[in-house]
């Protein structure tokens, strides 16, 4: 029986539950969120909640979320269908693999690189860009928790942006480092005293946020991913606090509000859904209220927000479609726009060519790049 880790729960409710259920064998581990990776295991704990531990678990979601982003990016635009898919499979046992018999783990994303290179593609597919967000695990699971939104999307001709783990672990070290913050400014100034607690706080939120993009640097080169932006905390909040009281926490805070704004802003999708299982409050309360106001002052922002509930996926996937199609057209639109050079160099093929650009379309953005050089 698979043990099971809980997110700042009092286990012993869980425990007589399971006991109740006849499970009396299985395992629970408790994670406190605000004690991050100092975490203090029980003494029958089969895990060891060491710096070692969590540093290990940090390297493991940072490369699961650079294969996730590639394998969006590279998947709608695959030739033999199905060949991106075998392809992240190798590259996952080939990781696995790495962190088992610690290896390399840049090698191994570098075998990576290669296996995925060999995939055929034709990028010059005009794709309506669709960033997903909203409330955490709907938007990142894959399956019938979110009606398997990103496939839907991808097999309607889209090409899904989907929201990193690494953003999540981003927002909790601006959050540990506000609400430091607002502590400080609460507290009368004593002239002449250095608080040392604070300045070793705030130290450990430099070193981690550092370590993080370190990681992160090092893993995308190695793997092909050129063009990942890393979040910016301060810059989201930013573009965030006219609409959303940052002193407010729960659920992603004011992410929601902030992904909208810079996606219409930027220009970096067609079409943002923010997607939550029914009643979840933090979620709606953001999407179906403080969004309209967003919306109303960017009138050219395509923007859904839907929910997961009893009535099942087929009024789900009615309304994805109806703006879905409104984001071909803008993404078609675009894609015509630029004017195509007479020969296409091979290298707009591989998916290691990722040029920056004004579009937002992967399409328009290439054809772009090829017009300037």
């Amino acid at each position: 029986m698979q043990p099971n880790l809980l997110h700042g729960r009092d286990p012993t409710e869980y425990r007589k539950a399971l006991r109740d259920a006849g499970f009396e064998g299985f395992r629970i581990f408790n994670f406190e969120q605000n004690k991050g990776i100092f975490q203090e295991a029980e003494s029958q704990s089969a895990l060891d909640f060491t710096p070692t531990f969590f540093i290990t678990l940090i390297k493991a979601v940072v490369i699961g979320d650079i294969l996730n982003i590639l394998t969006y990016k590279i998947r709608p635009y695959e030739l033999q269908n199905g060949a991106t898919d075998i392809a992240l499979q190798r590259c996952k046992a080939i990781v696995s693999d790495a962190f088992e018999r610690r290896k390399s783990l840049v090698l191994a994303l570098y075998r990576c690189r290669k296996i995925l290179k060999g995939i055929k593609l034709d990028r010059l597919q005009p794709k309506a860009k669709v960033m997903i967000m909203g409330e955490f695990w709907a938007a990142m699971t894959e399956g019938d928790g979110n009606y398997n939104l990103h496939r839907f999307l991808e097999a309607e001709g889209a090409e899904c942006i989907p929201q990193p783990i690494v953003n999540r672990i981003f927002l909790s070290i601006w959050e540990a480092e506000y609400g430091q913050t607002r502590t400080a400014s609460l507290q009368s100034d004593t002239a002449g005293n250095i608080d040392l607690t604070q300045m070793k706080q705030k130290s450990l939120f430099l070193l981690a946020r550092a370590a993080l993009k370190t990681y992160i640097k090092i893993y995308t080169k190695a793997v092909g991913l050129y063009d990942y932006d890393i979040p910016d905390m301060a810059k989201l909040a930013d573009l965030a606090k006219e609409y959303f009281p940052l002193d407010s926490d729960g659920g992603e805070r004011h992410l929601e509000v902030a992904h909208l704004i810079e996606s219409i802003t930027e220009n970096r999708a067609h079409l943002t859904i923010s997607v939550k299982p029914f009643g979840c409050m933090p979620s709606s309360s953001v999407s179906d209220g403080i969004q309209s106001l967003v919306t109303s002052r960017f009138p050219g922002s395509n923007f859904l927000s839907i929910e997961t509930s009893g009535e099942g996926a087929v009024n789900f996937y009615s309304r994805v479609q109806m703006a879905l199609f409104k984001a071909k057209q803008s993404a078609k639109e675009e894609f015509e726009r630029v004017k195509a050079p007479q020969t296409v160099p091979a290298k707009v093929h591989d998916f290691t060519y990722q040029p920056k650009g004004k579009a937002a379309g992967t399409a328009a953005r290439l054809l772009d790049a090829l017009r300037k050089t």
